[in-house]
């Protein structure tokens, strides 16, 4: 029986996994039929491709969210998990071991026999002596196998040696960078347990660069240590607001077809970056207090510095906005996996103004001087002070020392450290304290004046100004003599303490020296 339709044809789509036999009368509807299916089969497709590109976005967005996650729980928990791991460094662990091996040449040195072969060479036979020719074809080729072996023996020696010249080469350079990197870390632990203090900086340098920070904040630290008053000093560039992640989750909009975020709010924000600086301040006192086991360090002072532009200026600046001085008893007996970042860094009596997003600049407890080379090694002229008939009259130098010895003495119950500068008349400072006391302390600047006049209202202006150039806290005049109404009223509003002659011996004598001044 003849088919109703003449025409038939099967169509497939393997996306789909779908195929139709369609059937027409005319190849004109057949190919119709053939086009309305394949837009249909799209039309599937494309249905499929969004739905396909939803879940993918949704997934996206998912695994966005975890990773955001993971990074906010790695900012909540800078001080617990700094809490729960040991800091001090295992220089065994960081020595480097292993010897360079041994030199191995896997080409093989060439044979004379496979040169025999290559080259046909026969064996003698007694035919060689009755026809000579034979030998005499013998040894040519014989000399030529030797010719060929010599040319590749040599090309083979002159290979080995040159690589063997790299090897030696390879082996110094590894030896060399091995007892390059060991010496460095012995001599930081064998310098941090004798108490050096480049050592000691490198040591605490070491026990930061080891313990890891979230994702976004890097380490930018400056240590000093002050040996007179086992006082360490850490200068740390914290991070600003731009730098911390302020998104918590991801979502994909369908209607929208793109993935948004969901961000902290400003208050939310502020709060987690008060948080994080905390925390950074009191995970590094730990970290170096408890790495500390050679007992280095008596007073620690941390100074969080941040950048920041000025929105009244435009201009750049830094300021530090947090600083702490504690000991280490102050934190070791602290339960930093429990505390409250912001009330422990406060219950330490560190200092900070309002919401640390505004970068209000604080005074740090302590700074260190680079230009440390202006002092000189105190003199004890203290000791044999009720020796000198008149301290009026004494050599200035051994005023300076003098004075510089009364203060060492005033500020020994605090670890002061007091330092005198180097001889000059021109006006500068005499005398430098660096006082860690949590309370009182700062940096203070001295000038010691032997007058046997009326100290100059200039002096005490010099005082000052020379205490804005060095960040001093505090000033202090100190004369044999007496001042005038006119620097009282100058220094009556201001941090600077006057000192005179009758009150300088009050000062001796409480500490339990007996000195004269005459003036005529």
């Amino acid at each position: 029986m003849a088919t109703k339709y003449q025409f038939v044809k099967t169509i497939s789509n393997p996306r789909l996994n779908a195929s139709k036999t369609l059937k027409a009368q005319t190849q004109y509807e057949l190919n119709k039929k053939i086009a309305d299916q394949k837009e249909k089969w799209k039309a599937q497709i494309d249905k499929l491709n969004i739905q396909a590109k939803i879940e993918n976005e949704s997934k996206r967005a998912e695994e966005l969210t975890k990773e955001t996650e993971y990074i906010l729980e790695s900012y909540k928990n800078i001080l617990m998990t700094s809490a729960q791991t040991n800091h001090v460094i295992n220089f065994d662990s960081l020595l480097i071991s292993n010897e360079y091996p041994p030199f191995i040449y896997n080409e093989s040195a060439p044979l004379l026999e496979d040169y025999i072969r290559k080259h046909n060479v026969p064996s003698p036979s007694f035919w060689e002596d009755l026809l000579p020719f034979i030998k005499s074809t013998r040894i040519k080729k014989e000399d030529a196998a030797r010719d060929d072996y010599n040319t590749s023996y040599e090309q083979y020696r002159s290979k080995k040696e040159l690589e063997y010249r790299q090897y030696l080469e390879s082996k110094a350079s590894f030896e060399k960078n091995k007892n390059n990197h060991n010496q460095l870390f012995i001599r930081i632990r064998d310098g941090y347990l004798s108490h050096d203090t480049e050592s000691i900086c490198d040591y605490f340098l070491l026990v930061l660069e080891n313990s890891p920070l979230p994702k976004g904040i890097s380490l930018d630290v400056e240590i000093n240590y002050i040996p007179e008053s086992c006082a360490l000093i850490i200068d740390y560039m914290l991070p600003n607001q731009n730098a911390l992640p302020r998104t918590v989750s991801y979502s994909f909009v369908k209607t929208r077809k793109e993935i948004t975020e969901k961000q902290m709010s400003q208050k939310e924000f502020d709060a987690f970056y008060d948080s994080i600086i905390y925390q950074l301040a009191l995970k590094t006192i730990h970290e170096i207090l408890s790495a500390d086991i050679n007992n280095s360090i008596a007073t620690l002072v941390f100074n969080g510095y941040v950048h920041g532009t000025s929105l009244a200026t435009g201009n750049d600046f830094t300021s530090c906005i947090v600083s702490l001085s504690v000991t280490k008893d102050d934190v070791l007996r602290l339960n930093l996996e429990r505390v409250d970042p912001k009330e422990c860094f406060r219950n330490l009596k560190g200092l900070s103004i309002g919401a640390l997003k505004n970068l209000s600049p604080v005074k740090p407890y302590l700074q260190f001087t680079k230009n440390e080379n202006r002092f000189v090694e105190s003199r004890d002229i203290i000791t044999n002070v009720e020796n000198i008939p008149n301290i009026a009259k004494m050599p200035w130098e051994d005023f300076e020392h003098l004075v510089g010895g009364l203060f060492e003495k005033m500020f020994n119950v605090h670890s002061g450290e007091v330092k005198v500068t180097k001889a000059s008349r021109d006006g500068g400072i005499d005398i430098v304290i660096y006082n860690p006391d949590p309370i009182h302390g700062g940096k203070f600047v001295i000038q010691a004046k032997r007058y046997n006049i009326v100290v100059p209202v200039s002096a005490v202006r010099d005082l000052y100004g020379t205490m804005i150039n060095e960040g001093a806290t505090k000033g202090y005049l100190v004369t044999t003599s007496y001042f005038g109404s006119d620097t009282h009223k100058f220094a009556q509003d201001k941090p600077i303490s006057l000192i005179d002659g009758s009150f300088l011996v009050h000062l001796f004598q409480e500490h339990g020296y007996t000195v004269k001044i005459t003036t005529e």
